[in-house]
């Protein structure tokens, strides 16, 4: 978790378990998989990848040997609408933040 001390009570800005979410949603998926029970690598950066400076989480899939798989997601803080949201260098033309999925779909087997 990720939390921020306003007055003399913590709130939680980002939340990190087999999921990412936010207040707002989930954060770089397009669906859930309630078979998926891996985790996530972090690894913590001072900058996106486009150079901008700041607090920047990049978090990798584990698969079943606990080895990275897929691309990382790029989490970094957004002072348009001060939370973490996923942000997409390479998706979107200009780099930008993507928006959270309040109620992704859930992947059926």
């Amino acid at each position: 978790m990720v939390l921020r001390l306003q007055g003399r009570e913590w709130h939680t800005l980002l939340s990190i378990d087999t999921q990412l979410r936010n207040d707002d949603g989930y954060i770089g998926i397009d669906f859930i998989d309630p078979a998926y029970k891996n985790g996530l690598a972090l690894s913590i950066e001072d900058a996106r990848s486009d150079g901008t400076k700041g607090f920047t989480l990049l978090l990798n899939w584990l698969d079943d040997s606990l080895q990275t798989e897929g691309t990382a997601v790029e989490i970094a803080w957004n002072p348009k609408v001060h939370r973490f949201q996923e942000y997409a260098p390479n998706e979107l033309d200009p780099p930008d933040f993507k928006p959270e999925v309040p109620n992704p779909p859930v992947r059926k087997r």
